[in-house]
């Protein structure tokens, strides 16, 4: 009994609900007003041009903006509705003002001249464009004397992980699409417990959509 109480009050089966009742009530509505179904439809089918038309010159992700607009075009009677309802940017206020904040203290560390920059121009042209772009957007220039390794294994990448977490002395952040109670996870996690004992800073950013059943 227990269990199933748990998994009826799981995020998933909660938004899955609430979607199937919206639905629900969209079709009952077509059904109601079935000698307007034609201007509904016509409607519908404006609003997700619109909607694809916005998508396509918004500056979001590009795999963000394909994710959208291919269901939209194969389903435009209800596309652009579920767009309104589920896609675009749902920052409040207070969410907006700490991202700015965030934005001008990165801005304040990083450097106003960069040779680096104007070097890489040089050396490839198409590269400094690209980083002149992130470095205008993302206020994120490049610098040299950095390394970085290839892991070109999953086992080696986890071994090597471990042993990068266990060094660390002052501050550990991680980021993943999915994350789910496993060996790999549980031994991560009990390196994190172990660090935030000794002081350590440990911040884990994860997705909510990815991990929705985890």
């Amino acid at each position: 009994m227990k269990k199933l109480f748990r998994m009826l009050f799981q995020r998933v089966v909660i938004v899955a609900f609430f979607i199937l009742v919206q639905a629900f009530l969209l079709v009952a509505m077509i059904w109601k007003f079935n000698d307007y179904f034609v201007y509904f439809y016509a409607i519908c089918t404006v609003l997700s041009i619109v909607v694809v038309l916005y998508i396509i010159n918004s500056r979001s992700n590009p795999g963000y903006k394909i994710a959208w607009i291919v269901p939209i075009l194969l389903v435009p009677i209800f596309g652009g509705l579920f767009y309104l309802m589920f896609g675009g940017n749902r920052l409040g206020k207070r969410e907006r003002r700490k991202m700015a904040v965030v934005a001008e203290r990165t801005r304040a560390v990083s450097q106003d001249d960069c040779p680096v920059l104007d070097k890489l121009c040089e050396l490839n042209p198409e590269a400094g464009n690209q980083s002149r772009y992130i470095n205008d957007w993302a206020g994120y220039p490049p610098y040299q004397h950095t390394q970085t390794e290839f892991l070109p294994m999953g086992e080696v990448k986890f071994q090597r992980l471990a042993e990068e977490l266990n060094k660390a002395e002052h501050y550990i952040f991680l980021e993943y699409f999915i994350i789910q109670e496993g060996k790999m996870w549980n031994t991560i996690l009990d390196i994190l417990v172990e660090k935030v004992k000794q002081g350590v800073d440990v911040r884990v950013i994860y997705d909510d959509m990815g991990c929705i059943t985890t």
